[in-house]
Order: structure tokens, then C-alpha cells, then sequence
């Protein structure tokens, strides 16, 4: 693999990038590197809002660049807060172990086990790392790939492609990737168990306690699940890395600076820290945990249409046949009239007002009773499905985990936690709640929710121009 030429594509909120690089006993040898910036509204925590419009960029910068390129192959980075990672650890062997993890997976996963697609591998005997992504995510990237007149080669999580950088490694650690924001990925034994995403308020040299609290929070809530001694060591790659080990190292932290692009961006001009998980993808193989491209709705939809032109149908030939009968009975109707409707003379009968009123009053009778019976009944109304509104949550309090366990609280509750982070100030008594208007409808529900075990304050209504529906801010209750 080594000797191949692949072409790697990330994308951001703010751009495409694209990679063209092979890993070499001493870093990396890159031919190509490259961006376009996206227009506002098209990527939103990692996810195609857009998809149009990112679609005609991605086409638009493959062009500009193909004569450098000189590929139309890709694998495709699929971002963190899109894919949900763990390891599963069997103490025998099941019989089935697709079921076997499917059935691990229903109580873990963010969303529905019958929305996802999985994928597994086995890293040792009896220890599978498992990643499971929306199938609908996956349609829409091989969709958007395809439409780009592109070939999609695999689609391949991040969190899942940062170890092949360390090489395996005894003992558990903390790797931290930073770009535009920072991917965490908590290690054991070689498996990534825990992933996160986490975008800073301020620059990164800013940043310090708010780095200092995330990790800490991934500590309390997810690696001491797996492992009891203190965590030691961190790798930090990409963009800031002298200032993340400044703020690691003085907590005790061993951290390490996984191929420092510094020297090399300054003597060719190049950002290489701006590039650095599209570099990383260049260890894509087959033995990397991956999703393949799956088929889409287009190429079926057209096969299913070419199938019905091809199929001659009765109907054809009934509905000229129809359309001929209506047409002579419109023609005939005068004769069909005067023959059957008009009165005969001999036996000609009054008809009395009383009658006709009588018949009238029986008329309207049937037509009120016709309009009343069509007023369709009041339905219940139905409760509002909470999978439908997207949730951000800042820690108000200041106290390490706070919102972490917010976000664990209501994904078991059904809601979909699209990010956490910290609020301006850690002065929040109680937690705030703001949601738009057009979203009000979770309200209640969400208080009921909410009051199994915080002390909540509704605050304003959150502005429509949000990417997300709720915002909840934790307090120190």
C-alpha cells in the first residue's frame, strides 16, 4: 500500500480539503494538497446541510485540481459527531457475533439500531472495535461522491484512523487531532472505545482551561470504565501542538507530538497542520475499519422507471376505450333526454307544494347531515418525537463531566445531542433552558424531562438563525 497514490478528502465546516500522499519510513511524501471554502449553512458540526451546494463545490475544486490530482478515486474522511465508536469485549466466542454486537450496540448507540449500518473487526481474540454510522449519512456521501462525477473508494471514520499514527501500544492513551476544532480519541488496548468532538470558544493558545476541562471529563466518564490506573500518556497532531502539550504537561501528562509538520510547512510554504487528518487518511488499507459506498436511490429509480416503459399494460388499451364510450354518450344525450326524462302527456301527475317542500326539507336534511358527518373528528395530539430536535449543551457550572452527563442523560431519554462545550462563565445556579419558537412544541416535554433531575430556568426563545432547535446551559445544582 505503501507505494500507491491515494487521494484523501476531509471536510469541515468551513472547506474541502484534499490530500494526494503516501506514509514513508520517515513521515509522509505529499504530491498535492489543497482547498475550497464552503459558503455558511452548507456544513454545520461536520454534517451536509446543503447538500446541492456542497456537491457543486466538491465537483467545481475536483476540477480545478484534476490535472494534479490525476485521480478521480477517494476515500472520504466521515467526521466525528457523524459515527459512533466503541469496543465490545466477549469473554467466550458467541455463535453469532453479528447479533452478538448488534444486541450490545441497541443500548449504546445515539439512534435506532435499524437506522444504522455497522461495521467490526477483530483486534484481538474476543475484543472487536465496532463503528456504527446512519445509513441515510452513508446514502448521502456516496450520493454526493457519485453526483461529483467521482469514484468513492471507502468511506472511513477519523476517530478509527488516528492509531495506525502510534503504532500499537501497550498501554491505554488519549490522542487529540486539531484543526478547526478537537477530535478525541481514547484508546485501550489498541481499540478505540470513546470519541468526541469539541469546539473551542476562543484561539487555541486561549484555551487552556477549557482543553484541561474536556479532558477531564472524558477521564471521569469514559476511561475509567475500562481502566482504573491514572491515564498517562497523550498524542496531539495537527494544528497548536506545542500549546496542548504546555497545558497537558503541566497536569503530569506524558504528551507526545505526533509528526511535527512545523519545520516542513515553513521551508515549502504550505500549512501542512491545516491538512494533517487528510494526511492521516493516507494510511487507509483494507485492514482499516471502514464503510464501503453504498447504493443509492438514483440508479434504482431509473432501472425501476426503464422496467415500466418496457411493460405493456391493459390500461393502455382500456382508456380509449372509456374515453370513446363518454364521448358518444355526450353526443346521444339530447336524444337519451328527450326519450326518458320528458313527462308523458296521457298520464301527466301534479305534484303538489306540499310534496315538493317536503322533499326539499328532506334535501337539506341529508345535505347537513352529509356535512356534518364529513367534519372529520379532532385527532389526538400526537407527542412530539424528540429524535426530531437538535440539542447543544454547555457546562454553565464549571464542574469537570457536567455536561457530558447532560448529553448521557438525555440521549437515553431519545434526544439528539449534536455537541457540548462550555458556556461564556461557569455562574449558572440552575439550568437554562432556550428553545426556538418554532420548536416549541417539545416544551413541555422537555421541562418534564429536564426536572427528573435539574432545576431548570426557561430563558428566552432561542434565535431561529440557530443550527440547533435547544440550547441548554448546565448550572451547579
Amino acid at each position: 500500500m505503501f507505494g500507491a497514490k491515494i487521494i484523501t478528502l476531509t471536510f469541515t465546516d468551513a472547506a474541502i480539503k484534499a490530500v494526494s500522499a503516501r506514509p514513508t519510513s520517515k513521515g509522509f511524501k505529499i504530491s498535492f494538497l489543497g482547498k475550497k471554502n464552503l459558503p455558511p449553512s452548507t456544513v454545520f458540526n461536520g454534517r451536509i446541510i446543503n447538500e446541492s451546494i456542497f456537491q457543486e463545490a466538491l465537483k467545481t475544486f475536483y476540477l480545478e485540481n484534476y490535472g494534479k490530482l490525476k485521480s478521480r478515486d477517494i476515500v472520504l474522511a466521515l467526521n466525528e459527531p457523524e459515527v459512533f465508536v466503541t469496543g465490545i469485549k466477549f469473554n467466550e466466542n458467541p455463535k453469532d457475533i453479528t447479533e452478538a454486537i448488534n444486541s450490545r450496540l441497541s443500548s449504546l448507540l445515539p439512534f435506532e439500531l435499524n437506522e444504522a449500518s455497522t461495521r467490526y473487526n477483530q483486534a484481538s481474540p474476543g475484543n472487536y472495535q465496532v463503528a456504527a454510522a446512519k445509513t441515510a449519512t452513508l446514502n448521502q456521501l456516496s450520493r454526493v461522491v457519485r453526483d461529483a462525477s467521482l469514484s468513492l473508494v471507502a468511506i472511513v471514520p477519523l476517530p478509527i484512523i488516528f492509531p495506525r499514527l502510534i503504532g500499537s501500544q501497550r498501554t491505554p492513551y488519549l490522542f487529540i487531532s486539531s484543526e478547526e476544532d478537537l477530535v478525541f480519541s481514547l484508546v485501550v488496548d489498541n481499540i478505540v472505545v470513546f470519541s468526541s468532538t469539541y469546539t473551542l470558544k476562543n484561539q487555541l493558545a486561549e484555551s487552556e482551561k477549557e482543553v484541561l476541562l474536556a479532558v477531564s471529563e472524558i477521564i471521569e466518564l469514559e476511561y475509567k470504565k475500562y481502566v482504573q490506573e491514572p491515564l498517562k500518556n497523550v498524542f496531539v497532531y495537527g494544528k497548536g501542538t506545542e500549546f496542548l502539550k504546555s497545558f497537558l504537561n503541566a497536569k503530569n501528562f506524558n504528551t507526545q507530538i505526533i509528526l511535527d509538520s512545523g519545520e516542513s510547512s515553513k521551508q515549502t510554504g504550505y500549512d501542512f497542520a491545516d491538512y494533517s487528518r487528510a494526511i492521516a487518511l493516507s494510511y487507509y488499507d483494507n485492514g482499516i475499519l471502514s464503510f464501503p459506498k453504498l447504493e443509492t436511490s438514483k440508479n434504482i429509480s431509473s432501472t425501476s422507471n426503464l422496467t415500466k416503459r418496457r411493460r405493456f399494460h391493459p390500461l393502455y388499451l382500456i382508456l380509449p376505450l372509456i374515453a370513446l364510450v363518454i364521448a358518444v354518450g355526450i353526443l346521444l344525450w339530447p336524444n337519451f333526454k328527450e326519450v326518458f326524462l320528458s313527462p308523458s302527456k296521457d298520464n301527466g301527475v301534479p305534484i303538489s307544494k306540499e310534496t315538493t317542500a317536503s322533499s326539499q326539507k328532506q334535501k337539506e336534511a341529508t345535505e347537513e347531515a352529509k356535512k356534518k358527518a364529513s367534519i372529520p373528528s379532532p385527532e389526538p395530539k400526537k407527542e412530539p418525537n424528540k429524535k426530531d430536535f437538535s440539542v447543544r449543551i454547555l457546562n454553565g457550572s464549571g464542574l469537570a463531566g457536567a455536561a457530558g452527563k447532560m448529553r448521557d442523560f438525555l440521549s437515553s431519554k431519545g434526544y439528539t445531542v449534536e455537541s457540548v462545550g462550555n458556556a461564556e462563565n461557569f455562574n449558572y445556579q440552575t439550568t437554562t433552558v432556550q428553545i426556538k419558537t418554532s420548536k416549541k412544541d417539545i416544551s413541555s416535554l422537555l421541562t418534564k424531562d429536564l426536572e427528573e433531575r435539574y432545576s431548570i430556568n426557561i430563558g428566552p426563545p432561542l434565535s431561529e438563525g440557530e443550527q440547533f432547535d435547544i440550547l441548554l446551559i448546565v448550572g451547579g445544582e
